[in-house]
């Protein structure tokens, strides 16, 4: 018998696309997808493999990957559940990974992104291995590849779901990975702000094709920009002193539009620090004006010192598995390019880093 494996081509397979449009046996149930040992509760029903039976290398590290990615969406699940949104958080993140992972099993290049966002991560939790590596991005490339395919033939009922699945694995790689798009400086931070735009974009195309109510729900509640543009007495003034001296003899010549980017982005910063916003601190950077990202890509002071304050918030969330290591990793780049006048304006988000446990701690500090 042939045990069921994950459809995915193989990373060492010189036959890829044939990989990746053959499917499994019909009826295959999607844990028969996901295993590639047969359920131990029938294994006395079959008999025992010959010796030379064996699974090939790449096949044993794709399961590997797969575990892994079911392992920390569980644990994340696990931590939201002692959040003080539990219930509605965690029931987010359980429809969100069970609707990622029924459409991965069915889709190949869905499961390919899967198994390199799966990879990237592990590659920062273990001692350098070139097979890893090699996994990660072959993956990757023909998740981006098919997905690129699939967004030239246009979005249909066919295929928005996964369109738009796809998209935000790219998107999370993106920005995990510090991924900076051709022209762009490597320090420009351009990483946190356009993946999250260009996810708008393809919700905008995929919107109407959505067929799981569940996740048309999700979309509709986390769509929190009209709450968080609003001003309301509670609201804190936390991070108001990233305004001090706006406008005064230093910045005579400051323009209202620009102006306009600091105020927002710290009224940004202060609404996401309440609790009943903060599962929300990673929509940052899709709500902030297109001014202030230009200011972050000309690593305007002030700009850079509020991008940050952002960084310690997702710090001190440490609810994102697949973010571990890119706070610190961009902090230390905010330190590198502000002026030593700035350094005193970020003594307590330095302090949070110092104090905080991290795998990538010595790279803002050594």
């Amino acid at each position: 018998m042939t045990p069921p494996t994950l459809r995915t081509g193989s990373v060492s397979s010189p036959s890829t696309d044939e990989s990746l449009s053959q499917s499994t046996s019909p009826g295959a149930s999607p844990m028969e997808l996901a295993l590639t040992v047969p359920y131990l509760r029938h294994q006395r029903d079959f008999p025992s493999p010959p010796p030379s039976m064996s699974i090939p290398s790449d096949r044993l590290l794709d399961m590997k990957l797969f575990h892994h990615y079911m392992d920390m969406t569980r644990r994340e699940e696990a931590v939201m559940m002692d959040s003080a949104n539990k219930y509605a958080v965690n029931g987010a993140k359980i429809v969100w990974s069970n609707w990622i992972i029924s459409l991965a099993v069915e889709t190949p290049h869905l499961m390919e992104a899967l198994l390199a966002f799966s990879a990237f991560h592990l590659r920062h939790l273990t001692d350098p291995d070139k097979s890893l590596t090699k996994a990660a991005h072959t993956h990757m490339l023909r998740a981006i590849t098919e997905h690129s395919n699939q967004v030239s033939k246009g979005i249909t009922s066919e295929n928005a779901e996964v369109v738009f699945a796809t998209s935000t694995f790219i998107a999370f790689h993106a920005t995990s990975e510090s991924i900076v798009p051709a022209g762009y400086d490597e320090n420009s931070l351009v990483h946190w702000f356009q993946p999250w735009h260009g996810i708008r974009s393809v919700i905008d195309l995929c919107w109407e094709h959505i067929r799981s109510p569940e996740i048309q729900t999700l979309i509709k509640y986390e769509n929190t920009a009209e709450q968080i543009n609003q001003v309301e007495p509670e609201d804190p003034d936390k991070f108001n002193f990233l305004l001090d001296g706006l406008g005064d003899s230093s910045e005579p010549s400051l323009d209202e539009e620009t102006r306009h980017a600091y105020t927002t982005s710290v009224h940004y910063l202060n609404k996401l620090s309440r609790a009943a916003f903060a599962r929300h601190v990673l929509k940052f950077t899709g709500l902030v004006s297109k001014r202030f990202v230009e200011l972050v890509l000309m690593k305007d002071p002030r700009a850079l010192a509020i991008v940050g304050y952002h960084l310690m918030m997702i710090l001190q969330l440490n609810q994102v598995w697949w973010l571990q290591g890119s706070a610190e990793r961009d902090f230390a780049v905010v330190l590198q390019n502000l002026p030593k006048s700035w350094l005193p304006m970020m003594e307590p988000a330095i302090q949070t880093f110092r104090e905080t446990p991290s795998l990538a701690k010595k790279r803002v500090f050594n």
